[in-house]
């Protein structure tokens, strides 16, 4: 094969390459719209349906947190990969310390979460994908911005409230939104605090003990807890 049949060969590769590569993109970064029930005829249709299209999407982001995780620990271990654990901590609102690292509260951060206390979250906050802001918004969870135009500003906002309701790609990225606000808002320290004890303990993380930690989710406090995890134990 002469060199301008390679070149040939080359560009048509790379075109396919992209191609396919923007068809898995459009797979994989879901949009709320896909939640259409119109077919549907039992309440466990539905249910099966909405999870069904979350759980591999929830799958992907708790491996890319395993994933950083475990080169935490390799970082930690080695005391190398240090400029990475810096950005890291950054991200995670960790004040870092070369001479006194935080790897516990590093730790305790970048972790994952249940998948069915995730998937039951969003439905409850999302009316299992039909509210407004998930059709709209691809928003799951009720995640707010402050920034004027940032989302879609909601119908019962109080006079002078300037909140939004955030509007997000997809909803991969509400989901990632999301698990790094429970990781890092102080409103669900609790939660965190309550994962590290089963990890100490070497226990699997339970979605119903760990959503103690979500009273300040709601103004409903305690009984938007026991709603979850009411929620939680019909999927069990």
């Amino acid at each position: 094969m002469n060199a301008r049949w390679l070149y040939v060969f080359f560009i048509i590769n790379s075109l396919f390459f992209s191609v396919a590569l923007k068809a898995q993109e459009k797979i994989t970064a879901q949009q709320a719209s896909v939640f259409d029930y119109s077919q549907v005829r039992t309440v466990a249709e539905k249910k099966r349906i909405f999870f069904s299209i979350l759980r591999p999407i929830i799958l992907s982001e708790l491996q890319l947190i395993a994933e950083k995780r475990q080169r935490i620990i390799r970082a930690r271990d080695k005391g190398d990969d240090i400029l990475w654990i810096k950005q890291l901590a950054t991200e995670y609102k960790i004040q870092w310390d070369d001479s006194n690292p935080d790897w516990d509260q590093l730790l305790l951060r970048v972790d994952g979460l249940p998948v069915d206390l995730i998937m039951v979250q969003a439905a409850n906050e999302s009316a299992w994908g039909l509210s407004r802001f998930a059709r709209q918004g691809n928003n799951l969870f009720g995640q707010w911005c402050f920034s004027k135009g940032c989302g879609l500003v909601p119908g019962q906002r109080t006079e002078g409230a300037r909140h939004e309701v955030r509007r997000f790609s997809s909803i991969n990225e509400s989901i990632t939104s999301y698990v790094h606000n429970i990781n890092t808002f102080g409103a669900y320290r609790e939660l965190r605090n309550l994962r590290g004890q089963l990890r100490e303990q070497d226990k699997p993380l339970d979605a119903i003990f760990l959503a103690q930690g979500l009273k300040q989710y709601s103004s409903r406090g305690m009984a938007y807890v026991e709603e979850i995890q009411s929620m939680i134990r019909s999927m069990r």
